[in-house]
């Protein structure tokens, strides 16, 4: 038996965004950091920005192998989409604030490419999310708990991207955040 076969990392499933959106999205941060309304966040690392598909947990060498397998499968006949990065969001709500994200649209096809994911992970005896499926892309995390958001409006730039693939990335926690290594790229050939 293999020991590296069954150690585990913390893994999900993401798409990329492309240096555009990656270049707007940090200018928006920068923006966002000179509001009040944004005092107490603690902002995603450019190289961080993503968004996310499925989170996965722990998972041994053995299961990504299984579920690398299994999703190529399941998403092989999805054809590459568009999506807008439209709205700026809180999570789960603004009186109980604890992430400020971008929310793409249209919500369709990234439902879709979801629910296919979930296909190929249940075939790998991973139980199906709790939650419902609500892509986003995380600009940081709310760190006090009693921050409240007033009501805002913010004029966002016009981002959008072509849905190519979604990659499988290890997340590494450490003292100054968490390191996202790309193991997998999965196209989107239809």
């Amino acid at each position: 038996m293999d020991i590296e076969e069954f150690q585990k990392f913390r893994a999900f499933f993401a798409i990329d965004i492309n240096d555009t959106i990656r270049y707007q999205t940090i200018q928006l941060i920068k923006f966002l950091m000179k509001q009040k309304h944004f005092r107490h966040i603690r902002w995603t690392k450019t190289e961080n920005l993503h968004i996310t598909m499925r989170f996965l947990g722990n998972i041994s060498n053995k299961e990504y192998q299984q579920i690398t397998k299994q999703v190529s499968e399941k998403i092989k006949n999805i054809k590459p989409f568009p999506i807008h990065l439209t709205s700026l969001v809180i999570f789960p709500s603004i009186k109980k604030p604890l992430v400020i994200a971008l929310q793409p649209e249209p919500l369709t096809q990234l439902i879709k490419l979801n629910q296919l994911i979930e296909k190929g992970l249940i075939n790998c005896d991973i139980k199906p999310e709790n939650k419902s499926f609500s892509p986003h892309l995380t600009l940081g995390r709310i760190t006090r708990r009693r921050h409240t958001f007033e009501p805002f409006e913010i004029e966002l730039p016009k981002m959008h991207l072509k849905v190519r693939e979604i990659i499988l990335y290890r997340s590494d926690l450490t003292k100054t955040g968490p390191i996202y290594t790309p193991l997998t790229r999965i196209p989107l050939e239809g």
